[in-house]
């Protein structure tokens, strides 16, 4: 591509996506990841070592996705050291622990809190960064939030958490969160739920086994936001068909839209029955031209009046109530 073609929205969009499209990479899995244990299908995890030739590789979206998240994580080390946290960084290479069995975790963890200012942790906490929107950093603000997420890539920090903190065999660790748009923090605190952690090594012992005798697991009942994602979905499932006049969308974006809409909607129904509920009570305390005041909140009534040239008879004059708040 020429020097003037690339300046175009075409051409550098067309260079951008071949750059990205290059850095994609898929390896054969020659550990269980502490970044992916908590990965929901059994399936996933076994085709990524027996089967990792037939994996399709991930968009070039994504990929800029995961970029992403490496450059964040600088920016939170050094805003962590301003705010007066001792903070012990992580490693350049990644740690393996071996279980009983003979299975291999492999994995980094971001580091440690060992102290702030003058205070000192004891013991220090186990440091998980993330990055992420502002919708699910508005979202999370105790670990339960993790756990419970609607989003399995987000329950999947909770079980990286707890994992990495049975294999350090510390009791306490700490995520920080940061807003990709406004690059605020926030810190969730956790401590180390023994049991369920302990389920989660069960759980890639039984897996280790499962891959050496080259068994093939069931699949998980079909979800969106996983299967969509999923390199082996086209082997794993055979294409669904709902009928003549049915298109499937492959547009995972416009997937995680629609489902974020669904997820909105009870709230706005919530609104807008309240919304009409206040309106109609405040016109009967408040007359036309009057200012009601609520709290650190104005309500002014106006008439507002319809005409329609053609038909006199069908003027109108409608009652519209607006509500500000002070200063705004």
């Amino acid at each position: 591509m020429d020097a003037e073609t690339v300046l175009t929205p075409e051409g550098f969009e067309i260079a951008q996506k071949e750059w990205l499209e290059s850095q994609i990479k898929i390896w054969p899995a020659r550990a269980f990841y502490l970044f992916d244990a908590g990965h929901p299908c059994d399936r996933f995890k076994t085709w990524r070592w027996t089967m990792s030739e037939a994996q399709r590789p991930h968009d070039y979206v994504l990929q800029s996705i995961f970029g992403e998240g490496h450059l964040h994580q600088p920016d939170v080390y050094n805003k962590l050291d301003a705010l007066g946290f001792d903070i012990v960084r992580e490693g350049m290479r990644a740690k393996q622990w071996t279980l009983p069995g003979g299975a291999v975790i492999s994995g980094r963890i971001d580091g440690w809190v060992r102290g702030y200012r003058r205070a000192k942790y004891d013991p220090p906490r186990l440091l998980e960064i993330k990055s992420s929107s502002p919708h699910v950093f508005a979202s999370i603000d105790r670990i339960e939030d993790l756990r419970n997420a609607r989003e399995h890539y987000i329950r999947a920090y909770y079980d990286q958490g707890q994992l990495g903190a049975i294999l350090e065999e510390t009791e306490h660790g700490v995520f920080v969160f940061k807003n990709k748009l406004t690059g605020m923090l926030k810190v969730v605190p956790f401590a180390l739920d023994y049991a369920y952690a302990e389920a989660m090594v069960k759980r890639i012992e039984r897996l280790n086994e499962i891959v050496k005798a080259k068994i093939d697991p069931p699949p998980i009942t079909y979800d969106s936001g996983i299967c969509g994602r999923c390199g082996f979905e086209f082997l794993c499932f055979p294409p669904r068909d709902a009928g003549e006049g049915f298109v499937r969308i492959e547009d995972l974006e416009l997937v995680d839209d629609v489902e974020r809409r669904a997820a909105l909607e009870p709230d706005k129904k919530e609104y807008d029955e309240l919304d009409k509920s206040v309106k109609e009570r405040l016109k009967k305390l408040v007359g036309p031209g009057q200012t009601g005041m609520l709290g650190e909140f104005t309500a002014e009534i106006k008439e507002v009046g319809k005409h329609f040239k053609a038909q006199a008879e069908r003027d109108t004059t409608e009652i519209h109530v607006v509500i500000r708040r002070v200063g705004a």
